[in-house]
């Protein structure tokens, strides 16, 4: 339990008692930054204390991330001291990494980076653990936030449980995630389509020798396809080329301009390949479905694979949604591999 609520969803504001709606309360008002809302609360709630102090707490982390980002210290510490001086927040919320100003990657320390990542999430989950239970838009909005934020941490702990065997980025883009799983893994093999996106990932991975690109997309079937992009895909096509699609109802992309390219059957590409699956990454923009469905009629290629993150599209292709949702159902059902479907 956290602040007197259970975890488990509240479908009737009205069975909350007055300490849990003003728990609620304040979790909103820390998610939103909302400090004004988080005081009043606070002064009509004498308990609330505690969690206002959360709220500072964060403040007080963003502080140091910036610290860490740009090497500029800041007093965060002596300010951690004063607000926190006894270990009753400590129960809701972890204390503040401790990392080191050290040497500088990319901008800041990646030790501190890495630290504060972590905390971030963390005090970010426990958050919207409390919030999913509020009935409602509001905590559908926020059993959304918490199963995807929970996908990311589940991702990085696939990617080291996955060190020494072969993962596949389905939609690679410009290797982002690309690069983070070929880090501890024999190798990864990187799918992309749109010509613009695969030019780039090249250059991305070219100093990376694990790393192995199909300039196609995943299908059901090999064969050649349409790929639709993004109206504004000129305006900015670092960004654009993230929402090219092969399916052509989807809301944010436009059929003017579709260029051909090749599809695979990827069913029998993992047929063919002599290699279980450490990691599956899948961002294909709406053809998961088709592919998750096949997929999902297979278990002899299921069984070789440990783990499967796929970001979904429902919201912007009709008739995705129950699709998806029957997928889910499915997903819990499967004991090999793990699957999650909130990823990204």
């Amino acid at each position: 339990m956290t602040f007197g609520i259970p975890f488990q969803r509240v479908h009737d504001v009205k069975a909350l008692g007055v300490h849990q709606l003003f728990g609620l309360g304040v979790l909103f008002g820390i998610e939103a930054g909302n400090r004004r809302l988080v005081d009043r609360l606070a002064r009509q709630h004498p308990v609330i204390k505690i969690q206002r102090a959360a709220l500072l707490h964060q403040r007080l982390c963003l502080r140091h991330r910036d610290a860490v980002e740009f090497g500029k210290p800041r007093p965060w510490k002596r300010l951690q001291m004063a607000h926190f001086p006894t270990a009753t927040t400590a129960a809701i919320i972890p204390p503040i990494p401790q990392a080191p100003l050290g040497p500088k990657l990319g901008g800041g320390s990646l030790l501190g980076r890495q630290q504060m990542n972590k905390y971030t999430k963390g005090s970010k989950l426990v958050i919207y653990t409390a919030l999913r239970q509020l009935p409602g838009k509001l905590g559908r909005l926020y059993e959304r936030k918490y199963m995807r934020l929970q996908a990311k941490i589940e991702f990085e702990e696939a990617i080291h449980r996955s060190e020494g065997m072969t993962c596949i980025d389905l939609g690679a883009n410009i290797g982002e995630y690309t690069r983070k799983m070929a880090a501890g893994t024999k190798q990864v093999i990187a799918f992309e389509p749109d010509p613009w996106a695969y030019a780039a990932l090249q250059t991305n991975v070219a100093d990376l020798d694990n790393v192995k690109i199909e300039n196609a997309a995943a299908g059901t079937s090999e064969r050649t396809v349409l790929l639709y992009r993004h109206a504004r895909f000129e305006e900015n096509p670092a960004l654009k080329s993230q929402s090219s699609s092969v399916i052509s109802s989807k809301s944010n992309i436009s059929e003017e301009g579709a260029i051909e390219i090749q599809q695979v059957d990827f069913i029998r590409y993992l047929e063919n390949l002599d290699e279980d699956i450490g990691l599956l990454k899948m961002d294909i923009e709406g053809a998961e479905v088709d592919l998750l469905e096949a997929l999902f009629d297979r278990p002899d290629i299921l069984n070789r694979i440990d783990h499967i993150f796929a970001e979904t599209h429902e919201t912007r292709i009709a008739g995705h949604e129950p699709r998806v949702n029957a997928l889910r159902e499915r997903a819990r059902l499967i004991k090999q591999p793990r699957i999650n479907l909130y990823w990204h």
